[in-house]
Formats: structure tokens, sequence, C-alpha cells
């Protein structure tokens, strides 16, 4: 997929958004085609507990329970995971974003706050 891990966000693309608190209800950040570039996703507020955020192809929010994910990134209890792309991550649609503690389509929200910051055009 050409995902790198970097060690700090830096906003240097055009448009870039901030889903705080990321839930389990999803939140459209483009209602139309767009390309991610990076993505930082702050779980320090669920020290022992892992959350997974799901990245979907939708100009609309999707049921979380009933659609799954394009993409889903996995982010320890306690931690901060940073990545950039080079290769783009496209959305033909749209993109939009959501937070669980499954990787299935239980859909429970975390229990702590979640940031999640996206570097897209």
């Amino acid at each position: 997929m050409g995902l790198t891990q970097k060690a700090t966000y830096s906003n240097v693309y055009t448009t870039a958004a901030t889903i705080s608190p990321c839930s389990n209800t999803a939140t459209v950040v483009k209602a139309g085609a767009g390309v991610l570039f990076q993505i930082e996703i702050t779980n320090t507020a669920n020290a022992s507990s892992a959350v997974f955020v799901r990245l979907y192809d939708s100009a609309t929010a999707p049921t979380v329970t009933s659609v799954e994910p394009e993409h889903m990134l996995k982010v320890a209890g306690g931690q901060t995971l940073t990545m950039s792309t080079y290769d783009q991550i496209a959305f033909g649609s749209g993109i939009a974003v959501a937070c669980t503690t499954e990787a299935d389509l239980t859909g429970t929200a975390p229990a702590g706050s979640v940031v999640v910051r996206i570097g897209y055009t």
C-alpha cells in the first residue's frame, strides 16, 4: 500500500481534517473524491485498549455495523500512530472515518477519546 511510519504529523497539505473524538459513528471528511496522504491517530486516552480506525470510500457516513471499510488501521493502547504515503490512497466517492474497539462489524466505541488527523486533497 505504500504507507510508511513517520515520527510526527506535518500539516503540509492543502486540506486537513481533525476528528476529535473519533467514535463508532462515521464522520465524512470529504464528500467527494479525494486522496489521503497522511494520517495521525492518537489513542493515548485508552491506555490498555487498542482501537481500529476504519477508512471508508463514501460521500456519506456509512453504518459501522454493516459496511466493511476499505482500509483499517490498528493502534495499540496508549500509542500514537503517524503514517504517510507517497503512493496516494485514492477514494473515488469520498473519505469517511470511524473508530471502534474491534476489527469486526461489532462497532463498539472506544471508552476514551481518540483523535484522528488526516492530510488529504
